[in-house]
């Protein structure tokens, strides 16, 4: 694993709070782990730049996994639904800390 993802891994983590790394690098398909998972991606593709080829080799996943990552965090985004409200703020604190960067 990459310093750029395994540094996205971590502040997921951080954001979220209860998820581990292990648990994202892993397989289990648990809604709270799945999720974290799909937003490390989405912050992949969306944030750093990586193509779906490179963060679903990165992840160890296929690329039409990490595409469809996207979409669900995107779409988590978009209606806000209250059951995801941490995830969605962890998406937007991302995108914050990419953009400071760049600047």
């Amino acid at each position: 694993m990459g310093a750029v993802v395994r540094d996205t891994v971590e502040r997921v983590c951080a954001l979220l709070g209860n998820v581990t790394p292990d648990d994202i690098m892993g397989r289990s398909r648990v809604y709270r782990i799945a999720v974290a998972r799909q937003l490390v991606m989405w912050h992949l593709v969306r944030n750093i730049g990586m193509t779906y080829m490179e963060a679903g080799e990165a992840m160890g996943k296929n690329h039409a996994t990490v595409m469809y990552s996207v979409r669900q965090i995107e779409n988590i985004i978009a209606l806000g639904r209250a059951y995801d409200r941490k995830v969605c703020e962890a998406a937007l604190q991302l995108k914050r800390e990419s953009d400071e960067r760049e600047d």
